[in-house]
């Protein structure tokens, strides 16, 4: 039985937050969301024995899902021997470039690097150059030992079909629906189309009244506020991120609406996961797995010989409902 608390390949919430300037290190080997939105740079050690360090980078360090997937990462690799070195370049292209140099100054033995575009594709060929093993996460770029991507369209696809097959079942195939969209990313856009795309194939009766994008801290109580002083009968939302679903939530919680509105995403946060469970708004989400633990795996697999280089792994998702929530839920 799979018990999950902290998922996979998300968007997250795409907050504007203060920059790290450098490689930092503790003795602690692990991060944590600052609540002012900063990054938190932690985890060198001097473990006696340490076969290496491994440099950690996320897009940021200021959300509860990058912060567990940075931390399932380090612990993945400490427990091969190795230290770990997390940070984080808060949606910087710059900022990503500079620590990826500052890793291979440091000597670093492996690098894996949470994207989101190709930016520091470059930095990353200078680090294989040096011979420091190199995965990335999220978006396939140039260079790389080993990438691993979600087939977003297929996740984004997924979103859709849960949200159709409960509008078939509880409405007869007809109700408004609202979308939560973002152009922030290619993944984020992949997945948007996918669940468009099931929507207009499996649930053809739905009428798409309200579409807007969300990328930041609130934006998803905006969306909900917004919707229902225009659609107040629209009671089912698509997002592309459980951040979003949590806020829709909260909002309709407050505004007492009934019990079959619902609210599908992509993720599997625990604040959502308990929701479904609770029998609330939250309908439906994507399990991805343990993206930590998965980006951890693979870096040691190319590391022991397991891998070629230049190895690109497809990850898949699977849809958590109601019905089946108890296989991913310990609450």
């Amino acid at each position: 039985m799979k018990k999950i608390f902290a998922l996979a390949l998300s968007a997250s919430m795409m907050v504007s937050l203060a920059a790290c300037g450098s490689t930092g290190s503790s003795s602690s080997g692990s991060a944590s969301a600052s609540s002012e939105g900063t990054a938190s740079s932690t985890a060198e050690t001097s473990a006696t024995g340490s076969k290496g360090t491994i440099g950690i980078l996320m897009p940021t360090l200021g959300s509860e899902f990058f912060v567990n997937t940075a931390n399932s990462l380090a612990s993945t690799v400490e427990a091969a021997g190795y230290t770990a070195n997390i940070q984080s370049f808060e949606y910087d292209a710059s900022e990503a470039v500079t620590v990826i140099e500052n890793f291979i100054t440091d000597g670093v033995v492996g690098i894996a690097y949470m994207t989101i575009d190709a930016s520091g594709d470059d930095a990353l060929k200078e680090a294989m150059d040096a011979g420091i093993a190199v995965l990335t996460c999220g978006v396939e770029n140039e260079n790389y030992d080993v990438c691993q991507v979600a087939d977003n369209y297929a996740t984004g696809y997924l979103i859709g079909q849960t949200a159709a097959d409960y509008i078939n079942t509880n409405f007869d195939g007809k109700a408004q629906v609202a979308y939560i969209t973002s152009t922030m990313s290619q993944n984020m856009m992949d997945r948007v189309d996918g669940y468009k795309a099931a929507m207009e194939e499996l649930c053809p009766g739905a009428e798409v009244v309200y579409e807007s994008e969300c990328t930041n801290t609130g934006d998803g109580t905006t969306f909900a506020e917004n919707l229902n002083t225009l659609y107040p009968d629209c009671k089912v939302i698509l997002s592309y991120s459980d951040s979003f679903v949590k806020e829709v939530s909260e909002v309709w919680n407050a505004l007492g609406y009934d019990k079959d509105a619902a609210v599908f995403g992509h993720d599997a946060e625990e604040a959502v996961l308990a929701d479904i469970a609770a029998g609330g708004y939250a309908k439906g989400t994507i399990y991805m797995g343990d993206s930590g633990a998965q980006m951890g795996e693979g870096l040691l697999a190319y590391l022991n010989g397991e891998y070629d280089s230049h190895t690109l792994v497809t990850l898949g998702g699977e849809a958590v409902t109601p019905e089946n929530i108890s296989n991913y839920y310990a609450g």
